[in-house]
């Protein structure tokens, strides 16, 4: 898929799972050793997601030294505020000027798997600071959470982490308390 966009594009959606990560792991302000090794071994495991886009961004990622790019992306995401808003939606213009409409749901749903991934590590559970985080970034995405699911179903067999399922095992709201992406209608 990769070569569906430019060389700049493609770097822009490079940082797209470090901006799920990072809103997710410094939730509580830290990122924590756990939630970075688990990074890492997502980004090793690339080949386990099914979305075509996410794992080449995956492999990618792996293949070289972006892990570095976390302290510019960290400073790129600043408080969630308009800034990361405004760097949300020149990624979502890429992505709809490239992809179908499947396609990016699909993509949008499996970086959101991701994310709820990351958010299991510390806890087990997601806690109401990361829901808040993914919700802003689902929204700012115009996430449509079930035609993703349903587009990464109808991928061809594979298995995957954050992608088989939508919420991992231990990833669901403490207490029985539905968080935004549990309850939307769509």
């Amino acid at each position: 898929m990769k070569e569906r966009f430019t060389p700049l594009e493609w770097a822009e959606l490079e940082k797209l799972p470090l901006i799920v990560f990072l809103a997710v792991a410094t939730a509580d302000n830290k990122v924590d050793e756990a939630e970075l090794s688990k990074l890492l071994a997502e980004f090793g495991d690339a080949v386990r997601y099914r979305d075509p886009l996410h794992r080449e961004l995956f492999v990618d990622l792996y293949a070289g030294d972006h892990i570095l790019l976390l302290p510019a992306t960290m400073e790129e995401i600043g408080d969630l505020s308009i800034p990361l808003l405004d760097s949300l939606g020149k990624r979502k213009d890429i992505l709809h000027r490239h992809l179908s409409e499947t396609e990016y749901q699909r993509f949008i749903f499996s970086l959101f798997g991701f994310g709820l991934v990351i958010a299991a590590v510390s806890g087990g559970t997601v806690d109401d600071e990361e829901a808040n985080r993914l919700a802003i970034i689902g929204t700012a995405f115009g996430a449509d959470l079930e035609a993703g699911r349903k587009a990464l179903q109808a991928l061809p067999g594979g298995n995957s982490s954050a992608t088989s399922s939508f919420a991992p095992a231990g990833a669901g709201a403490a207490g029985g308390k539905k968080h935004w992406w549990q309850s939307r209608s769509h």
